[in-house]
């Protein structure tokens, strides 16, 4: 690869007009994450062949890529425009769309990609991803169930059918799926811990703590697992062994104001009225519009506060 880069880098110097070579430097560019690099050879090549469909996509899928939406938007259109035959246009056009959160429009391209290539699982994967943001999730189901039929040892659709079934508290038919999940991917920690999550739902706290623990180990650095331990420690053992978890989530998860909650309580039940105050207080700086606002108020005055 270093040495085809090389001659391509030599030959686009030498003769920039040479739109084979751009392309080939393009591709090459993008498969090492070179996005800038690999639009502006894209680009290059599209502007010597403009009636060349695919290519013009390819630029499109490129600034997708990289974030650039509006402009993947336009150059995918006029790729569609030159040549709607191939699936794989359509199905750029309609994830520039989702992107841009034309969610009608988006479907529209993404069916129009899964007609054209019935047996590409991957376009059924991303028309379920457009209608599960639409809140079509009946129809994403379906579609994310689809994707699986023509491609079971994939992972994605997978862990998307048990995300939406979760989302949905359907969680006794989620895992299966994470199982499933995880045996074809070990090494996804974020499936055990979506697993566990599912545990935590269905009332099997200490099944829970054991996915959690395991996922923990894994990944030492998911400090979100702290409050999730936390939890399912309280809800399998009590609040004696939660609370270091607690104090952990509080510590190093600044953005969850619901370690604070729970350390409010534990303290309040310690005898430590300061503490409970002050994490009284914390959660309700960091959720003014908590529903049990005015509940929690009255906590921090009986405390003194």
């Amino acid at each position: 690869a270093g040495e085809a880069r090389a001659e391509l880098e030599r030959a686009v110097r030498l003769d920039p007009s040479l739109a084979a070579a751009q392309r080939a430097y393009g591709d090459l560019l993008r498969k090492a994450g070179e996005l800038e690099g690999a639009a502006k050879a894209y680009g290059a090549a599209a502007a010597l062949q403009p009636r060349d469909a695919l290519l013009r996509a390819q630029l499109g899928m490129v600034e997708l890529e990289s974030g650039a939406v509006d402009a993947a938007v336009g150059d995918l259109l006029a790729a569609s425009n030159l040549d709607p035959r191939p699936a794989e246009i359509q199905d750029g056009y309609g994830r520039a769309l989702l992107a841009k959160g034309d969610l009608a429009g988006a479907a529209e391209r993404l069916r129009k990609a899964c007609d054209l290539d019935p047996k590409a699982w991957v376009y059924r994967l991303h028309l379920a991803q457009a209608l599960e943001r639409a809140g079509a999730g009946a129809d994403a189901i379906e579609a994310y169930r689809a994707a699986l039929a023509l491609a079971p040892q994939a992972v994605e659709p997978r862990e998307a059918l048990a995300s939406i079934l979760a989302a949905q508290n359907r969680c006794a038919e989620a895992l299966p799926e994470l199982e499933s999940a995880m045996a074809l991917a070990p090494g996804r920690t974020g499936l055990r811990v979506a697993s566990a999550d599912c545990q935590a739902k269905l009332g099997k706290p200490a099944e829970a703590l054991a996915g959690y623990h395991a996922a923990l180990r894994a990944e030492p650095a998911r400090v979100d697992l702290y409050y999730r331990i936390a939890r399912a420690e309280h809800e399998s053992s009590g609040p004696r062994e939660a609370f270091p978890w607690y104090e952990r989530a509080a510590r190093l998860e600044p953005a969850n104001p619901m370690p604070h909650y729970y350390l409010g309580f534990a303290y309040k039940d310690r005898g430590q009225r300061q503490k409970a105050g002050e994490a009284f207080r914390a959660y309700l700086r960091m959720r003014p519009d908590a529903f049990d606002r005015r509940d929690i108020e009255r906590e921090i005055e009986d405390l003194g506060g």
